[in-house]
């Protein structure tokens, strides 16, 4: 019961937050709002909870079901265009960590190790366990990571928030609006060709959208039934338990399976995948109302707030280590405004997608802000991911080899 009165707690003092945040016009405001919240009183000495094991996995489901139920054919057409763009993140991530970290090594009392985590974008834990199997400096690493997610979750969604607004801003002047999945468009209006396959695809995908009407998204009553056909009434927009609870044993699923195979932010990615596979074989998606995203946003700074716990920060007294991620910092955000230059050039797409997509931190709360400003989210989280996974799988083997 306890658990109970400390999740209801940590959403009003998140809601608190939401609250004023939307007052003063803050962009995201749920997100950053409880995030705030809950940081500000735990500084002040105040006894706030440490979030509930569950929430966030459960908000990685949830999150994992909006980007699937978003995925469509003209999205998967789009796969190939972006090999070249998440090349260019793979490289930029680990140009910053081998170049800038022998750099910060050399200048300063640094050893290698604790220069090269300092730099690593590919999260707090993992590096936090590789600092600690080679002794690197843990304070100065995990100040110089929280600070760069810190920043990146305060910065980034006013600044997409501006680029947005300006891109709308240039639509309206033009009468065009940008569509992130034109490329793989250019030749839908093509004559088609025959294709030896298509009859089966097309039989294999009636069969499953014919099983997934044992679970239509809304059932008459027997009066309306008795003086309609079948096919007038299946697939109306109501919600039945049994469609839901069909939908979140996929996504588990598949968000299971993930999580052991060790991919980062394994669940989200899982259910993404899973649902978006039966989203193309004929499901019909779920939609995930805008209250409810909402308060998964609260939920996120929850989670998030979890990380900026006052020992965390006492570092910061240290004037000249300020002075070293404040430098630090600087290039690496730098250095991903050119690299959403390149991919906006190399890919076609808007700026602000491109900004999220090259963010040096927050593979979900990236995701979550291209879905609250309409942009792809699952380019972003694509490209993301893969600059996740090449670091944890590049780092560790430079470390047993050659460091």
């Amino acid at each position: 019961m306890k658990i109970v009165w400390e999740t209801i707690l940590l959403f009003l003092v998140g809601s608190a937050g939401w609250a004023l945040f939307s007052k003063l016009r803050i962009p995201v405001a749920p997100f950053l709002g409880s995030l705030s919240a809950i940081t500000i009183l735990r500084a002040l000495g105040m006894d706030i909870p440490l979030s509930p094991a569950w929430l966030f996995p459960s908000l990685q489901i949830l999150i994992g079901i909006r980007i699937g139920s978003m995925v469509n054919r003209k999205n998967i057409q789009g796969l190939r265009l972006m090999f070249v763009p998440a090349i260019l993140v793979v490289l930029w991530a680990q140009s910053v960590i081998f170049i800038m970290g022998p750099v910060m090594a050399r200048l300063t009392s640094l050893d290698l190790h604790t220069a090269l985590l300092s730099f690593s974008m590919a999260g707090v834990v993992e590096m936090t366990i590789i600092a600690m199997d080679v002794n690197a400096d843990l304070g100065f690493i995990i100040i110089m990571q929280m600070t760069r997610l810190l920043l990146t979750f305060i910065l980034f969604p006013i600044i997409v928030r501006k680029l947005v607004s300006i891109q709308n801003s240039e639509s309206d002047r033009t009468g065009k609006i940008t569509n992130y999945s034109s490329p793989a468009n250019s030749n839908e209006n093509a004559p088609a060709r025959k294709n030896p396959a298509a009859d089966l695809k097309h039989r294999v995908r009636a069969s499953f959208a014919s099983f997934w009407q044992f679970f239509p998204p809304g059932v008459k009553r027997q009066s309306d039934i008795s003086t309609e056909k079948p096919e007038r009434w299946i697939g109306k927009n109501y919600r039945p338990a049994g469609r839901i609870i069909l939908i979140f044993a996929v996504a588990i699923g598949g968000g299971t399976i993930f999580y052991y195979l060790g991919v980062p932010a394994g669940i989200m990615v899982g259910s993404m995948f899973a649902i978006a596979l039966i989203t193309l074989i004929g499901a019909e998606p779920l939609s995930i109302p805008p209250r409810l995203f909402n308060l998964m946003l609260v939920g996120m700074g929850i989670v998030v707030a979890d990380n900026l716990l006052p020992e965390t920060l006492t570092g910061f007294s240290d004037l000249r280590m300020v002075m070293l991620v404040a430098i630090a910092i600087t290039i690496i955000f730098a250095s991903s405004f050119l690299v959403a230059l390149l991919i906006r050039r190399v890919s076609g797409r808007d700026f602000p997608t491109c900004f999220l997509a090259s963010s040096p931190a927050g593979l979900f709360v990236m995701t979550i802000l291209a879905i609250k400003y309409d942009k792809d989210p699952f380019f972003v989280s694509i490209l993301l991911l893969c600059k996740v996974l090449s670091l944890q799988i590049i780092v560790p083997f430079v470390f047993m080899y050659f460091v």
